[in-house]
């Protein structure tokens, strides 16, 4: 349901923006028309295979006597070959459906009817397929639709929408009659129970499933049997679950099984283990891979979970017991990773863990504590907060529960006990302070769990901007033209531009060096600013530069707040240089550039800018006048800063600050110079003082805005300098984009090493 209603939704957006073509897909047609024909042969043989290939699989389909999976095939070919005929006629393409399958030259159709039927059938035939022929349909489908746009068949909007159409009929098709991809019917659990040898009398759905995995209880002569059914849904599900959660979460024991036989593998073997070590678990009865290919585990052991259990069931020896288990388990090497209320069952006076399919043998000591919050919250959702803290006070140990406290936080708890814990109105954070407070220890922060924050997602749409602009520079490139200054490049000025835009980080370093009131050796210092570059990638250049310093100048011996004067000493020299060039250069008109600036609406840009600067001010103030904590800790940093800053700049004498501007003036001289070599590699020439303004601009430009290292920004700020200088379009994309991968995407890959040696040999 999901991945169909998830590609009507695309094809909808495609077919809006398909015809008229975009002046992007345009410029896109055009490069590919301006290729070297001498691969066609093998582009219409993929194209022509395509179709063979989904015939092969329903005449397979039909010798086996798999009629079910023949039935997919056609019903999947004629739902997508009427939903391409409509979306064709939707959009105005009005060639007949007959010459739209057999097309295999220009002119392009919108939407590729051969692409859309031939790829429905073999993606809806794939669950049936072993793994290799599985892989190699969705290969030959991704390469006919390339194939289609190289031989002029369709646009790149077409060939998307031929992709989206094939995929939208094979869901529906599997929506309506099954797969191997869904959740297995209780027959289909006991047919695959007999395949293992193992015959059932009755069975049911377990009241509570878990995310990811079909569960089921059978019963075999007296006895319950738990089921666990790994199939290709279920395998996506929990696979989409863990990719989630490590995106988000900073969580020490998130795995990602392989296969759906190599997670059942897996959690077999940590029941084995864990019950050779003494721990109450379900008894493995065995595992294996059905017909269907859904891989099952059978467990032996039906309990009750915690959840269920009366609250008069549950005193303190019970507590006591569950602390004792997980103790058990953490003496086996084991990490649990998602205990809940659901995940701790009781059956005949005795614990058991009822789920260990997340438990992990590469222990952890934040994966040891993470249990111990978990477990210590559910404790508190089934007993009271007073009972709880009392048997954690027993099983664990003071000092461990107050380690594992960082961990009491909503990152560190599953998502079920996340909910039951909100349910049974227990404030996470309140538990944290009471605990603390009975333990008698600090309160500290909580570990930082999650990998996205608040700053993270504003990086993240920053960085969206970034490229926006220069998706917006790009747009306006002919990629024919583009083509043809690439191979007419000379190779000769473009190897010489990679080797001088390796030289600002020489004089970087010495600046950086004369800053420092201290001697420094020339070696480290380069390799700060080599370091500086793979940072940057991360964290806005400024920001990177300065803070990267402050560590490396404490491991030198000097204070912290010297460390912030030095690196604010170097970034201020950086930004004089800059702005005076600018102004002296715009002043004189030595720069040569038309801006061709609307008066009003750059007045009123101004006018915003400015409106915003003062905004945050008055803000700021207002904080600072009513939240008297934060006033005290600003005033006496900055006091601190102050001190600091004005006993190094009284360190400098008049040569030392001759140095400081003189090697920011060279560091942009070089950068200025490296992209007028790329600008001679593709055969255009400007004065070095036009482009020395161009850069510094887009420098300036991409220092008011907070995107690391001003990806977008500054790659479309030096493109809209340099054709305001005259440069043509292509010629100025070309060159930009050869002058950043030489001064900024490069360099990290040697900065990382530079990084790890200054880390290694404790300058960092």
């Amino acid at each position: 349901m999901l991945s169909l209603i998830v590609t009507g939704a695309f094809i909808v957006a495609f077919g809006l923006v398909a015809s008229p073509p975009s002046a992007l897909e345009r410029a896109t047609i055009n490069f590919i028309a301006a290729l070297p024909g001498f691969l066609s042969g093998v582009w219409g043989l993929v194209w022509t295979v395509l179709p063979a290939w989904a015939l092969a699989l329903l005449g397979a389909s039909l010798l086996r006597r798999r009629f079910r999976t023949a039935r997919d095939i056609v019903v999947a070919a004629l739902t997508s070959l009427v939903a391409a005929a409509l979306t064709a006629t939707a959009i105005g393409d009005q060639r007949g459906i007959a010459a739209a399958i057999g097309a295999s030259a220009p002119p392009s159709q919108l939407s590729p009817i051969r692409l859309a039927v031939a790829g429905a059938a073999i993606l809806v035939a794939a669950p049936q397929l072993s793994r290799p022929f599985r892989r190699l349909g969705r290969w030959l489908v991704s390469a006919a639709a390339l194939s289609a746009l190289l031989l002029g068949v369709t646009t790149p909007s077409g060939a998307i929408l031929g992709l989206l159409v094939a995929a939208g009929a094979a869901a529906a098709t599997r929506l309506v009659f099954g797969s191997a991809d869904g959740r297995p019917s209780l027959g289909d659990v006991r047919r695959s129970l007999r395949q293992l040898g193992i015959d059932t009398d009755e069975g049911a759905p377990a009241s509570r499933q878990t995310s990811g995995v079909f569960v089921a209880r059978v019963r075999r002569d007296q006895e319950w049997l738990q089921v666990k059914v790994y199939g290709r849904d279920a395998y996506d599900t929990q696979f989409v679950a863990k990719v989630w959660r490590a995106l988000w979460y900073r969580h020490p024991d998130t795995s990602f099984g392989i296969t759906r036989l190599q997670q059942v593998e897996h959690e077999a073997f940590v029941l084995l283990y864990a019950a050779s070590r003494g721990v109450p678990v379900p008894a493995v009865v065995t595992a294996g891979v059905s017909a269907d290919h859904d891989a099952l585990l059978v467990l032996r052991g039906d309990s009750a979970p915690l959840r269920d259990l009366a609250p008069s069931t549950v005193d303190g020896v019970l507590l006591a017991e569950i602390w004792e288990t997980l103790g058990l388990l953490h003496d086996a090497g084991i990490v649990h990773g998602s205990i809940d209320i659901d995940s701790i069952g009781y059956a005949n006076g005795a614990v058991t863990l009822r789920d260990l399919s997340g438990a992990s043998v590469i222990s952890s000591d934040e994966g040891t504590l993470a249990d111990v919050a978990q477990l210590y919250v559910s404790t508190v959702v089934v007993a009271g907060q007073d009972g709880a803290l009392g048997a954690a006070r027993t099983g664990a140990g003071d000092d461990q529960l107050a380690r594992a406290l960082p961990y009491v936080q909503d990152a560190a708890l599953t998502i079920a006990l996340r909910r039951t814990a909100k349910a049974a109105h227990v404030d996470i954070e309140q538990l944290r302070t009471d605990t603390a407070r009975a333990l008698g220890v600090e309160l500290g922060q909580p570990v930082r769990l999650r990998r996205v924050s608040r700053g993270g997602l504003i990086r993240a749409a920053l960085l969206s901007l970034g490229a926006y602009a220069l998706l917006s520079a790009f747009g306006g490139v002919d990629l024919a033209e583009l083509g043809d200054a690439l191979r007419n490049a000379n190779w000769a000025w473009l190897v010489f531009g990679l080797f001088v835009g390796q030289t600002p980080r020489l004089t970087q370093a010495a600046s950086t060096r004369t800053a420092s009131p201290e001697p420094i050796p020339y070696g480290p210092v380069y390799a700060l600013q080599l370091a500086v570059s793979f940072v940057n990638l991360a964290i806005p250049s400024t920001i990177a530069r300065v803070a990267v310093n402050i560590r490396f100048f404490q491991r030198q011996g000097l204070r912290a707040a010297m460390a912030v004067a030095i690196g604010a000493l170097d970034s201020m020299a950086e930004f004089l240089v800059q702005a005076s060039l600018l102004v002296i250069a715009l002043l004189t008109g030595a720069a040569g550039i038309n801006l061709q600036l609307d008066a009003s609406s750059t007045g009123n840009a101004v006018l915003a800018l400015l409106g915003a600067v003062l905004l945050t001010v008055a803000a700021a103030g207002v904080v600072l006048a009513f939240v008297r904590s934060w006033r005290q800790r600003v005033f006496s940093k900055l006091r601190e800063w102050y001190l600091e800053v004005r006993t190094t700049i009284a360190s400098l004498s008049a040569v030392r600050v001759a140095q400081l501007i003189a090697w920011n003036l060279t560091t942009q001289v070089l950068f200025a110079l490296t992209l007028s070599i790329f600008l001679a590699a593709f055969g255009t020439t400007l004065p070095l003082i036009t482009v020395i303004v161009v850069n510094v601009t887009a420098a300036l430009l991409a220092g008011l805005l907070p995107i690391p290292g001003g990806i977008g920004v500054t790659e479309g700020a030096l493109i809209y300098g340099l054709t305001a200088a005259g440069v043509a379009d292509t010629t100025a994309f070309a060159a930009v984009m050869s002058y950043r991968i030489a001064t900024f995407y490069l360099p990290p890959i040697w900065g990382a090493f530079a990084f790890r040696w200054l880390e290694r040999n404790r300058y960092l």
